[in-house]
């Protein structure tokens, strides 16, 4: 949705899902299920992967290509002598790159008994130098496992690079090392999907939607309104 220039929220953090711009996104996945043999076919058959395993859907050859998150080449990279991996930006419906940044927010409670200690605290913990400390960490980690170090996203470009520079190496593999720099020459097109004080809720409710046409339940139109409607409930109790 956010490829063909749709929002979850606005700057409020109020959902927005049944905004005109989400249609196009939603329609076109409709399409891209329908020309697979269909949403159920194709859940049944991705359920199947042993998508964390020795079996995993790259080995056994089930996937040409997989839209993932950039942690995710950590799980394949173990299997580098069984698969030939690369990787290419998303792009929007422009053909323009763009990466999708979510996550957790640290939040302090009106109520706090030491507010000044809480915010001093998460200014340490998000600090680069206790970044650098973790990557320093983690890169010991990949060392004694002998794994491949495909470096830390933090939301900081300084650290990331900081990170890249100490620690991330040519692994002998020109597919994951191609893909690793990929990772790291996207993550400065990152678009924040936005913040809610009912993100879950919404982000649960947008899955449903897309669940309901995918199975051809709702027309997009309908999934995305009955979405809106639940998530706006949600985020008027959250926001109370």
């Amino acid at each position: 949705m956010l490829g063909f220039g749709g929002q979850l929220v606005d700057a409020d953090g109020k959902p927005t899902l049944d905004d005109d711009a989400n249609l196009p996104g939603l329609e076109f996945l409709k399409q891209l299920s329908d020309a697979q043999g269909g949403y159920a076919k194709g859940k049944s058959f991705s359920d199947a992967f042993d998508t964390f395993g020795d079996g995993n859907q790259f080995v056994k050859d089930q996937v040409g290509a997989q839209i993932d998150a950039q942690w995710y080449l950590n799980v394949v990279a173990p299997y580098r002598d069984d698969i030939d991996i690369s990787a290419v930006p998303f792009r929007d419906s422009d053909g323009e790159p763009f990466a999708v940044a979510g996550g957790s927010a640290f939040v302090i409670p009106a109520g706090a008994a030491n507010k000044d200690a809480a915010c001093a605290w998460m200014i340490d913990l998000t600090s680069q130098e206790s970044w650098e400390a973790a990557g320093d960490v983690r890169a010991a980690t990949v060392t004694e496992n002998g794994g491949i170090n495909t470096g830390l996203f933090t939301g900081s470009p300084a650290t990331d690079q900081a990170i890249r520079d100490a620690h991330v190496v040519p692994s002998g593999d020109d597919g994951i090392d191609q893909a690793i720099a990929t990772f790291y020459d996207v993550v400065a097109e990152g678009r924040s999907i936005g913040g809610s004080p009912a993100g879950q809720q919404i982000q649960s409710e947008l899955q449903n939607a897309v669940a309901s046409t995918l199975l051809g339940d709702k027309t997009p139109e309908q999934a995305l309104a009955d979405a809106q409607t639940a998530a706006m409930r949600a985020y008027e109790q959250a926001a109370r």
